[in-house]
């Protein structure tokens, strides 16, 4: 697996890299209205790492086929569980790769923050180990769910995206 050291990433050595790779952004559920269920404010998330990156945010404008990176957001729990956090998973780049190898291609992890003005932020992990861990744990989901770039997704009526199921798949679930 590879783990970009997010402690020795900013923004200038993030803008060169156009290189795909999948972007996890951790947020708290308690800095989002509604519980973070607010599908524009994970755009205000999206839009903020792209600046952040040094990236045009026209990178996720138009429609999802046509954009440069594809956004898989986490289903939310019960709110019986009380959930702090979730994740929006970035596929950047979504064009340049049909069927990546999820071990050999770059993940980063950055936490996201809101300031004293409520502006969201990027924080990334200062410690590496601690981000490798976590980005391994997100893993065991992710690549499992969220297939690269929502290949293999069905558009809902309510213009939500879900990934379909082949026949035979989630039988034992």
């Amino acid at each position: 697996m590879s783990t970009t050291d997010a402690s020795s990433t900013s923004s200038a050595s993030v803008c060169s890299d156009r290189q795909p790779k999948r972007v996890i952004l951790r947020l708290q559920v308690n800095e989002f209205e509604g519980n973070g269920r607010n599908w524009e404010q994970h755009i205000d998330a999206i839009k903020t790492y792209l600046v952040w990156a040094g990236r045009p945010t026209s990178e996720y404008e138009g429609e999802y086929d046509m954009r440069k990176h594809f956004a898989h957001v986490e289903p939310f729990q019960a709110p019986e569980l009380n959930q702090t956090t979730f994740h929006v998973v970035l596929d950047i780049e979504q064009h340049l790769l049909n069927e990546p190898n999820f071990d050999t291609l770059p993940h980063e992890i950055y936490r996201m923050r809101r300031d004293n003005e409520g502006n969201l932020e990027v924080h990334p992990f200062q410690n590496p180990l601690v981000a490798k861990n976590t980005i391994c744990k997100i893993r065991r989901f992710t690549d499992a769910v969220y297939p690269w770039a929502g290949q293999k997704v069905q558009k809902r009526p309510s213009g939500v995206f879900s990934q379909t199921l082949n026949e035979g798949d989630g039988e034992n679930m």
